[in-house]
């Protein structure tokens, strides 16, 4: 009896600090897999590159079970020379476009250091020229 009275709190710190990590996996791989649905939908066709809605709209709906996800398309261009550049400048330019998602969560249990509400977050690029 006196050793289940000692043991039983650990244990279920134990269980809750696995479920915590487990739905924070899972949010992450979430967040991740939404960001890269954006990204292909955005180079899957000429017409794509520059619909920026229609990518934040493919990132977000790909993940129906996660609340609050919310994402961020935009282009960027760059040099032969990794610069950043403007995309109407002459010469070899390569175009990209980069979609963000992020989305907020909360932990089960509260921890010592850790705040309670963490945000996901991550980021997919991809080449169109």
């Amino acid at each position: 009896m006196l050793f289940r009275s000692l043991v039983a709190p650990f244990i279920f710190l134990i269980i809750g600090g696995v479920m915590d990590f487990s739905n924070s996996f899972y949010i992450a791989t979430a967040v991740a897999d939404a960001a890269e649905a954006g990204a292909t939908y955005g180079v899957y066709s000429t017409a794509n590159n520059t619909d920026y809605t229609g990518m934040q709209n493919a990132a977000v709906n790909s993940q129906p079970y996660i609340s609050g996800i919310s994402a961020t398309a935009t282009q960027y261009c760059e040099d032969t020379n990794n610069n950043s550049v403007s995309c109407s400048a002459t010469g070899t330019i390569r175009v990209y476009i980069d979609v963000s998602v992020s989305a907020p969560y909360s932990l089960l249990s509260s921890y010592i250091l850790l705040p309670q509400s963490l945000t996901a977050t991550a980021r997919a690029r991809r080449r169109i020229q």
